[in-house]
């Protein structure tokens, strides 16, 4: 489960380079990969631990393998950009972290902040693949902004406090983020050019993990201003938010689905953490994990909407499952005795 504590937020972002979330790519030739939806995800399979890829079936699994690389750099929330054919990520090495872009086939790596003394990680890519968002921590960890080739590198933030959990507007105009700026946590967002600083959510529990709805619109989100850990939907400029689970066992983490007819969460309502989904106006929640004994860790969508990417824990290992929202058999995908993990679906063209 992801941190509710937000005060934890820096010492998260601090310990990027751990072994969980981190991995040393060797200096080696990538492999050409397939076309179509392909599945990004973390393993310590080979007795190392290094990034792959896989199609949607599980088999064909790629490693990534760059060969301009320094060696001992570890690199953390990988993303790539169909349109520039590029990779993205953080990479920390000689305790300093900066953000790099790479070419797919290995070639043309960039650091493209190069900030000595200044740690920079959590980079999340516009919708319209003009800008990188990030974090920039010089006096605790502010929103920043700069365009994909590095360049107008600008904090949007200065004032005290933590902040993270960046998500991009539909129309790549607006940066939505968590803040404590005023004391407990709320869901902000800020214009590309800094201005319009927005409390979302407005609460006075602990409103942590959001998602947007695909049109832009909505905003849902997890919080406990209420007693319990509900989920609310309020308008993404602001408003006043709506209670859409009401239900006194824990409800958190929302993920609206590409389609924007469905959220998946997870809730410990059945009496274990399980994944469930409902449709966006809260009504016909369905626990899709319990009967399979699962237990999950992380959750994405599928851009079909149709099922899910949820990394579990199945006899002490971590493995990557499709879970079809229709209640059917989830798929093991990587069925390796490794610990395989941070899986996030991506397209090649």
């Amino acid at each position: 489960m992801k941190f509710r504590n937000f005060g934890l937020v820096f010492l998260l972002f601090v310990m990027l380079y751990n072994v969980n979330s981190c991995q040393t790519l060797r200096p080696q030739q990538v492999q050409k990969q397939s076309v179509g939806t392909l599945i990004l995800f973390s393993s310590d399979r080979d007795n190392r631990n290094a990034i792959y890829t896989m199609p949607t079936d599980g088999k064909s699994v790629t490693e990534l393998d760059f060969n301009q690389l320094p060696a001992g750099l570890t690199i953390d929330q990988p993303t790539w950009s169909n349109n520039l054919k590029k990779y993205f990520f953080s990479g920390f090495i000689n305790k300093q972290s900066d953000l790099f872009s790479i070419n797919q086939n290995g070639s043309d790596l960039k650091n493209l902040s190069n900030t000595p003394g200044i740690f920079e990680g959590n980079p999340v890519l516009s919708p319209d693949n003009k800008y990188i968002a990030y974090l920039s921590v010089e006096y605790g960890p502010q929103i920043a902004l700069m365009e994909t080739n590095g360049s107008n590198r600008k904090l949007l933030t200065e004032f005290a406090g933590e902040n993270g959990n960046l998500q991009w507007s539909p129309d790549s105009q607006r940066i939505y983020f968590t803040s404590n700026r005023y004391g407990t946590p709320n869901i902000f967002f800020i214009n590309i050019d800094g201005t319009g600083l927005t409390n979302v959510s407005k609460g006075n529990g602990l409103d942590a993990s959001y998602s947007l709805s695909p049109n832009g619109e909505k905003l849902v989100f997890d919080s406990d201003r209420d007693g319990a850990m509900d989920i609310f939907v309020v308008d993404s400029s602001g408003g006043t938010a709506t209670n859409i689970t009401k239900n006194p066992a824990r409800d958190a983490e929302p993920l609206w689905s590409p389609d924007g007819n469905n959220i998946a969460f997870r809730s410990d309502r059945d009496g274990t953490w399980d994944v469930f989904v409902m449709k966006s106006d809260g009504t016909s929640p369905k626990n899709l994990t319990k009967k399979f004994n699962l237990n999950p860790t992380t959750v994405v969508w599928m851009p079909d909407s149709e099922n899910l990417l949820v990394t579990a824990q199945v006899n002490n290992q971590s493995e990557i499952f499709l879970l079809p929202i229709d209640g059917s058999d989830p798929i093991n995908l990587t069925n390796n005795p490794a610990n395989d993990y941070g899986a996030v679906p991506i397209q090649i063209k």
